[in-house]
């Protein structure tokens, strides 16, 4: 029998994970491809109907990403859930002896909202700010102190 359908708000827990000196992403993505069912495995058993997926990239010389799609209903059961995922795929990593340095590890959770057409699209915004308002504020630089002209 197949596990049931993850249900509830879509999150996105994203873990960025630093490899061993000497060590190149590919080599550790090529790990974590071998470890994919067992990941997916494990986590289903820990989350249940809270982990939908996961999938890994290379951000970097040194750095590549894990991204874990759960499902959750709240904030607070989407930030444990990444957690033990986080945790579930640092364990499974050391087991397996995978070229990463655990010792400094971050771990970033956002809500997924649907777009029209029923995909999930970037994050959602700060609470009271829009999109357009979140990047129109990057581009201006700070108001001047008066007292400083």
């Amino acid at each position: 029998m197949s596990p049931p359908e993850p249900s509830g708000p879509r999150y996105s827990a994203r873990v960025a994970l630093t490899c061993e000196r000497g060590h190149a992403p590919g080599q550790v993505l090529h790990s974590l491809q071998e470890l994919r069912q067992v990941i997916d495995d494990r986590l289903r058993d820990d989350l249940g109907g809270r982990y939908d997926r996961h999938n890994a990239q290379s951000v970097g010389t040194d750095k590549l990403t894990v991204t874990f799609t759960l499902r959750a209903a709240s904030h607070a059961d989407a930030i444990r859930s990444a957690g033990l995922a986080a945790g579930t795929l640092a364990e499974l990593l050391t087991h397996h002896a995978a070229a990463v340095d655990l010792s400094g590890v971050a771990l970033v959770v956002r809500a997924q909202q649907r777009n029209h057409v029923g995909r999930a699209s970037r994050s959602l915004p700060r609470m009271g700010q829009s999109r357009r308002s979140t990047h129109r504020r990057a581009r201006f630089s700070r108001p001047r102190d008066p007292r400083n002209v």
